[in-house]
């Protein structure tokens, strides 16, 4: 008779803590051998079991990912954790610690305290812990690339916790500054840069001779980057290019002026004084092609029969105007009758989106598969029917494979016994702890508010059921 299946629950979370690693990997060694695992998915489930130190020093530990076995691991960890470590060899550890390139560095900040963490329990002395800060500082600033190195050391920090706010905002800047300074070279081309910018002005040029339209504009020349345009004058178009930017929008005033803002991208400090010219306005005559509207490529896919379902079913009692006034009411409902292809009663004319195609990359091909979870009995013929109605919208559809994640049915607030209403989910936390990182740079409120200046109305606008209107290409199905 074969041995049950144990779950991953069973292990027990480590955070670094002494006491508990030896229990911690007492139990994932005994689930390990019991469920038969590879060691590709002992990894991640290891991953997923771990946090605060623990997990600070497993993730970016080239050491653990190359391990051979989980013994190997478990080796690593004790050197690191346990309290059985010999004085020597938690030196040796201290000493060993380096950066890894790409590293978040409040990361290898976290592991180096962690490391140095027993010599400060040893230290008697508050000459003692001030050496050993010294050091640990010392072995910070060292540990870095040889350019974080100089800059870090210029400001002479006092205080790690100074010099890891240094290296911090340091390690932020570091791709604006990149970009930046690439921007800051515009003449400095290569000869195959500069034959193809020669045989695009060419062709530019060759058209332009069979335009018929013309229009007058207005040109910026030099010292700032950017294309304007003024809200208030349809022939005005300027081009700015040099180290300032300003918004791209612009509204003249009865004399011909204006009030802008101008920011600094350049990483050189500029100081304007009163009466400065930061650049010169010009007329010219400049011919512009007409081009035909096209249709956008990212657009929500509506079908003829969508949109034809969609007009049948909407009625006016779907509105509910009651509230206004007849005049207002009539206004209104004249409106939401012009536009009833926009709106949709039931999933079976939702339509789908491909503005986001999503991508899926897992850190092993080991499948993952869980064990459903229960359907209460009286749930059971409405999930069905749910399931049904979704295949007959072609949302979801029928799939063999490896991968399994456990469906979950959460009410929703107007549930009832009577009138069941149920919102579909998965739980794919399994999934998500072997899917591969994605980090998305938020933007800054500061940049936010510099794009946006000048402009009165803003809307938000989203989908619908949006989760479902996202087209899940085929070799992501398996998931």
């Amino acid at each position: 008779m074969s041995q049950n299946k144990i779950p991953m629950e069973i292990i027990p979370f480590f955070d670094g803590s002494k006491e508990h690693i030896d229990t911690f990997f007492t139990h994932i060694k005994r689930v390990v051998k019991v469920n038969e695992w590879d060691f590709l998915t002992t990894q991640a489930i290891l991953k997923a079991r771990l946090n605060g130190p623990g997990l600070t020093f497993f993730s970016p530990n080239p050491n653990c990912k190359n391990a051979k076995d989980i013994d190997e691991v478990e080796t690593l960890f004790y050197d690191f954790f346990s309290e059985k470590t010999t004085e020597l060899q938690r030196k040796l550890n201290f000493h060993n610690i380096q950066y890894y390139s790409g590293e978040n560095i409040k990361n290898f900040a976290h592991r180096l305290e962690t490391a140095a963490e027993y010599m400060l329990t040893q230290a008697q002395t508050n000459d003692a812990k001030t050496i050993i800060h010294s050091i640990i500082l010392s072995k910070f600033i060292t540990s870095l690339p040889q350019n974080s190195q100089r800059k870090i050391s210029l400001k002479n920090p006092s205080t790690l916790k100074k010099a890891i706010d240094t290296a911090v905002k340091m390690q932020q800047n570091n791709e604006t500054h990149t970009t930046t300074a690439n921007l800051l070279q515009p003449f400095k081309t290569v000869n195959t840069e500069q034959d193809s910018i020669i045989q695009k002005l060419d062709e530019l040029t060759n058209q332009i001779a069979m335009l018929k339209k013309k229009k007058k504009s207005r040109t910026i020349h030099n010292n700032c980057q950017g294309n304007l345009e003024d809200v208030n004058n349809p022939n005005f178009s300027a081009s700015l290019n040099a180290i300032l930017e300003t918004p791209t929008k612009l509204e003249s005033k009865s004399d011909n002026t204006f009030t802008t803002l101008i920011r600094n991208i350049g990483s050189q400090h500029i100081h304007i004084n009163k009466g400065t010219s930061i650049g010169t306005i010009s007329t010219e005559v400049t011919i512009e092609e007409q081009i035909n509207e096209q249709s956008l490529v990212n657009a929500i896919q509506e079908t003829a029969d969508i949109i034809e379902k969609r007009c049948q079913d909407l009625k006016e009692a779907d509105f509910h105007l009651d509230h206004l006034n007849s005049n207002n009411k009539n206004l209104l409902l004249s409106t939401l009758k012009k536009f009833k292809p926009s709106f949709y009663k039931c999933i079976k004319t939702l339509g789908h989106c491909d503005l986001v195609t999503p991508t899926i990359s897992t850190i092993h091909p080991q499948p993952i598969s869980s064990t459903p979870y229960p359907i209460p009995q009286l749930l059971q013929t409405h999930a069905q029917n749910y399931l049904e109605e979704l295949i007959t919208a072609g949302i979801i559809e029928e799939n063999t494979a490896e991968w399994a994640s456990p469906m979950v049915l959460d009410k929703k607030k107007n549930h009832t016994n009577d009138n069941p209403s149920l919102r579909l989910a998965l739980d794919l936390r399994l999934l998500n702890n072997v899917i591969d990182g994605c980090s998305y740079p938020l933007p800054k409120i500061q940049g936010i508010t510099t794009k946006l200046a000048r402009f009165k109305l803003f809307t938000v606008l989203d989908l619908n059921s949006a989760y479902w209107q996202i087209h899940l290409p085929k070799e992501y199905r398996k998931f």
